[in-house]
């Protein structure tokens, strides 16, 4: 496949296609990365500068080159170049001041982004008909880890899409569509043994961030207040503790402030959820096609009958890897348990 590099102004530098393997991650509402194995030259070497933008045809999506690693041994010598997707960029800023919240949920976060997270030939697309609302505070926080934790609370995902002939990079919120064999709305997706779509596959359930009951204080107000599953004891209550210092009391009734309080619990619980994932191999051009058929964010039907697996799940990371000329796709369903912990 033909690569294409560009400048930070979104300029075309110059193009390459003798790379030995290329790696594509997309992730619904996470960072995604690409990973280049590609020989030295020199025009390799000129070609792949820090902060440069890599792409290729038919996609929206462009990555930022964060690292290039040169090996040499006695049977070859070659570059590793790796890096994220352009929602990184809202990773370099910070949220400089303490920011309440209570309203919809897509609000809070153009207003973050337009507040500290504009760069150039960058613009928001607001056209996203969602009415979730969300309470929380972000005090001095990372604006990037924010933008995720509003979208996973709210199942919503989100991009940075390039238009290189207009120069110009787009924010948006996004929606996957529901394509399960339940439905009856659209065409629906499946990858199990019945269609024979899968190899390599995986499923894990994981509960060790798995949380039931908030319990929000105000050290300010010394208020209190408990959400979820409240009546469980014992073993059986996994508990974790919200700041809520953040809501200032003064500025709303009595009856408001607690309900704050309480979103800010519910929400907290939504990021403690139990990890349920299934992962595979899939045919790109198999039954169901890749970008036809489904994409990042479709919610589809997956299983594995020797295992008596059989759910809805969303695509939440699509992996496009080429190889020897052949390209095929890693799909992860689900709500995996993450590599990271965001506080």
């Amino acid at each position: 496949m033909e690569l294409r590099i560009y400048d930070t102004n979104l300029d075309f530098v110059g193009l390459t296609e003798n790379q030995e393997s290329f790696l594509w991650n997309i992730k619904y509402n996470e960072v995604g990365s690409f990973e280049l194995h590609i020989p030295i030259t020199e025009y390799n070497l000129d070609l792949f500068k820090i902060d440069r933008l890599i792409s290729f045809r038919n996609t929206k999506k462009a990555g930022v080159i964060e690292a290039v690693r040169l090996f040499q041994t006695d049977f070859e010598n070659k570059m590793i170049v790796d890096g994220r997707m352009l929602e990184t960029y809202l990773d370099r800023h910070i949220i400089k001041e303490n920011y309440y919240f209570n309203g919809r949920a897509k609000d809070s976060i153009y207003t973050l982004i337009e507040r500290y997270g504009k760069f150039k030939n960058f613009k928001i697309d607001k056209n996203f008909d969602d009415d979730t609302n969300v309470t929380f505070v972000a005090d001095h926080k990372n604006l990037g880890s924010v933008v995720r934790s509003v979208c996973k609370a709210c199942n919503y995902g989100y991009t940075i899409d390039t238009d290189f002939t207009n120069k110009v990079m787009t924010f948006r919120l996004f929606k996957g569509m529901e394509k399960t064999k339940r439905q009856k709305e659209r065409n629906f997706v499946a990858f199990n043994d019945e269609y024979g779509n899968i190899t390599k596959a995986s499923n894990e359930i994981n509960t060790q961030l798995y949380r039931n009951v908030a319990y929000v204080y105000s050290s300010n107000s010394n208020t209190k207040v408990e959400v979820g599953e409240t009546s469980e004891t014992g073993i059986n209550r996994r508990e974790v503790f919200v700041d809520g210092n953040g809501i200032d009391k003064d500025k709303m009734s009595a009856y408001e402030y607690l309900n704050a309080l309480k979103s800010l619990g519910y929400e907290a619980l939504k990021q403690n959820s139990i990890a349920d994932s299934f992962s595979c191999d899939a045919d790109p051009y198999g039954n169901f096609k890749y970008k036809d058929d489904y994409n990042i964010g479709d919610v589809v039907t997956v299983g594995k009958r020797v295992w008596s697996v059989d759910k809805d799940l969303r695509i939440t990371e699509i992996t496009e890897v080429y190889e020897h000329g052949i390209m095929k796709v890693q799909l992860t369903f689900g709500t995996p348990l993450p590599s990271t912990l965001e506080i």
